[in-house]
């Protein structure tokens, strides 16, 4: 069974008008932390049940949380402050493969999907052998790239608004970019529609994609099938059955998932 850990929120800091984050005392306890994974976040002063958020930022003391204020459950999480307590309960899910022998990496960040990847970006950047491209999407206002041109040279931004390298939608970048280089693996994370669109645009340049997927959830720990997603099944009828993002996922192949046309 997860265990869950009641967390001294360090700081919370405003990174847009509804994104912020949230940076917690680590536990000792709580052991380690993966690129991919996520938490399932309670403040028991607010009468709202967990929330999943994935992980921003990881360090041997620390551990961060950006969230979107969306829905009276996350807008609760922005009204917390500093000494206040955070029930955390994981980390929860599977998480990226890293492999050393991949040398050319795409990674694609899209709205909520940017904060995982910066994690990720940070796993890859410390084996100090991979070149790193980088195309983040926003509506309007850029975050958190400097995390990333920190680690590589190679980022640009698209932005809805035109706030941005590029005006327009980040997938766009990525249809260009599989149609000029060769990738060894590509990362993604983003909206539903996002992550789609880079999985068969990958299946069509015939590389290989890991999806970290968005669902809405209930327990986290694989209990209600709330978050289930269809997988492909040879040994089944409709050639499909079904995983649990977050105990099968929140990390799947782009090869394993079927997208309903």
């Amino acid at each position: 069974m997860k265990q869950s850990f009641l967390c001294q929120i360090l700081e919370l800091k405003a990174l847009g008008e509804s994104v912020f984050t949230i940076t917690i005392k680590r536990p000792q306890a709580m052991g380690e932390v993966r690129p991919g994974q996520f938490f399932q976040l309670k403040a028991n002063q607010l009468p709202y049940l967990r929330r999943p958020i994935s992980i921003s930022e990881i360090t041997e003391q620390t551990l961060s949380f950006t969230i979107i204020a969306k829905g009276e459950g996350t807008k609760g999480f922005q009204r917390l402050k500093a000494g206040d307590q955070l029930d955390v309960l994981g980390p929860l899910g599977n998480s990226y493969h890293i492999d050393a022998a991949n040398r050319r990496i795409l990674l694609i960040g899209a709205g909520i999907g940017v904060p995982p990847q910066a994690v990720l970006a940070e796993a890859l950047a410390a084996q100090g052998n991979a070149h790193i491209t980088v195309q983040l999407g926003f509506k309007d206002v850029p975050y958190m790239v400097e995390r990333f041109t920190a680690l590589t040279d190679d980022v640009i931004v698209a932005s809805e608004s035109g706030k941005g390298d590029y005006r327009g939608y980040v997938v766009d970048l990525t249809q260009c970019a599989l149609q000029t280089e060769i990738y060894d693996i590509v990362y993604v994370c983003g909206p539903p529609i996002v992550i789609e669109k880079v999985a068969k645009l990958c299946e069509r340049s015939n590389t290989k994609v890991q999806l970290l997927m968005e669902e809405r959830m209930a327990c986290g720990i694989g209990a209600c099938m709330v978050c289930a997603c269809k997988v492909k099944d040879e040994n089944s009828a409709e050639g499909f059955w079904y995983k649990r993002v977050c105990s099968d996922g929140p990390v799947f192949w782009g090869s394993e998932v079927v997208f309903d046309e």
